[in-house]
């Protein structure tokens, strides 16, 4: 779909004109100025006019649409990807998601146990193959190793730990598989909004001195299922670089994830030689929703549908809060939400603000929503 707003806050920009009725005004004014002669509404002629600027007017946007599919501030769809190029960033694929397995031996056994790389095991429905080869030392009885969704997409994300336990072949000496953590990182085709400020990035990527948006750029650039980092250094520790990122929908990536966005920072094509990066999840600032709103006795017609929309600014805050990393704890959003969704007034009792550090993200553990009546407006 083509954008109305531009993106990174520019102004918007209008190449010509598109309006209908001030094109078809513009028309009929002209040719009545020099032909001397007014036309009525049922003239022919008018009419023949306004057949025409109709057509204009349809060009007229088709012209716009693809001059502002020229600029990155405009730019959807296909007409996106051509400028990821321009700055040797193609758009992200679909990504697969990654978790933790442990695999447990019937008994303790005499010599090493091997786990072959791209051993399959799965919940039922969705399918993961170990990344390498297990080697289970003798005497030992268990041990755990990253595996990766065989599809790409967010449809593997998010399955339960102790849910992935089903081997697809049998593997003699092995009494149970299981993941130890919830399968994270995966992620469908970038959008264009995530792709277009990748874009925005890529020119910081071309520095090799390492600074702040270069490392944001690749961090991004690793998945699409990332929506947001933190990236800085300290004074006190020069040298190192702290990276924390943040998945889609405020989730917190799993150690399987991190290990691997890691690796991916810490080659010598990205990472300056003196640059230590220290890759680690962002830290969960647990917080709750609990309020009671109040409607106006002018809006009793409407108590359903205000209700519903009450609710849903609640959710919307929930995802608002955990978007971004470091965002504060913020009730003022969350009462600006509520009323503009209906409610007379409000009162909450949580959360209460909290400033974040840069490596924490909220994390909601619940919401409780209390309807306190209807008042006089």
């Amino acid at each position: 779909m083509p954008l109305d707003t531009p993106r990174f806050g520019l102004n918007g920009l209008d190449f010509l004109e598109t309006s209908p009725s001030v094109i078809r005004d513009g028309i009929i004014a002209r040719y009545q100025e020099a032909s001397g002669r007014t036309l009525a509404h049922g003239d022919p002629l008018r009419l023949v006019l306004e057949s025409v600027a109709a057509y204009i007017a349809q060009l007229s946007k088709a012209v716009q649409l693809a001059c502002r599919n020229n600029l990155l501030s405009y730019a959807t769809g296909d007409y996106l990807d051509p400028m990821g190029y321009y700055v040797n960033t193609p758009r992200l694929e679909a990504s697969k998601a990654s978790v933790t397995l442990k695999f447990t031996l019937t008994a303790a056994q005499d010599g090493a146990f091997q786990i072959p790389a791209g051993t399959q095991v799965s919940d039922g429905a969705h399918y993961f193959a170990t990344d390498e080869l297990a080697i289970i030392p003798a005497g030992d009885t268990s041990i755990e190793v990253t595996a990766t969704a065989t599809e790409a997409g967010a449809a593997s994300n998010d399955l339960a730990a102790g849910t992935i336990t089903q081997l697809s072949d049998p593997i003699p000496g092995v009494d149970s598989v299981t993941n130890e953590t919830a399968s994270t990182g995966g992620a469908d085709r970038e959008d264009d909004e995530a792709y277009a400020e990748r874009i925005h990035l890529a020119p910081s990527s071309f520095s090799v001195a390492g600074p702040h948006d270069a490392y944001l750029y690749h961090t991004l650039k690793f998945s699409s299922s990332i929506v947001d980092a933190a990236v800085y250094g300290l004074t006190d520790h020069p040298g190192n670089v702290y990276v924390h990122p943040l998945l889609k929908g405020g989730e917190i990536p799993g150690d399987a994830f991190i290990s691997q966005l890691s690796a991916y920072l810490s080659a010598d094509t990205i990472r300056p030689l003196t640059d230590n990066v220290l890759v680690s999840a962002p830290t969960a600032s647990e917080y709750s929703i609990a309020f009671t709103w109040y409607l106006s006795n002018d809006d009793l017609d409407r108590s359903d549908q205000i209700t519903a929309a009450v609710a849903q600014a609640a959710e919307d805050y929930r995802t608002w809060q955990q978007a971004k990393i470091g965002r504060d704890i913020n009730p003022d959003h969350l009462v600006k939400l509520l009323i503009e969704a209906g409610a007379k007034r409000v009162t909450v009792t949580s959360p209460e603000f909290k400033a974040l550090e840069r490596s924490e993200v909220a994390q909601c553990t619940g919401t409780e929503i209390t309807f306190g009546g209807a008042e006089d407006a």
